[in-house]
């Protein structure tokens, strides 16, 4: 299965979904994942807490995740959650070392 990791540093889940600058995409197998791609976005927060939902920003990301089925994160909000499902992508909250992400 595929995933997408939402990580600053490459070795721990430790970004939020909306300040995420890249998510790392891996084929998660029984023994962990392994690291594909990175592939780049543009955040889709613009860290006003109030901020209103931007489906352009969102449509930008989704594409960028496509072929995920599973996205891990630190936190993320509940209408881009929603959307991720809607999309077949479902979210996986908290931190972990990457090496410990099992399916």
């Amino acid at each position: 299965m595929k995933i997408a990791i939402a990580s600053t540093n490459g070795v721990d889940v430790n970004e939020h979904f909306g300040r995420s600058q890249r998510f790392l995409i891996c084929e998660l197998k029984d023994d962990g994942p392994k690291i594909l791609e990175e592939r780049k976005v543009t955040p889709y927060s613009d860290n006003d807490k109030g901020h209103t939902f931007n489906q352009d920003k969102f449509s930008k990301i989704a594409l960028a995740l496509s072929g995920c089925k599973r996205i891990y994160c630190s936190a993320i909000g509940d209408k881009p959650a929603n959307e991720l499902q809607l999309i077949g992508i479902s979210t996986k909250i908290g931190s972990i070392a990457i090496a410990d992400i099992r399916p």
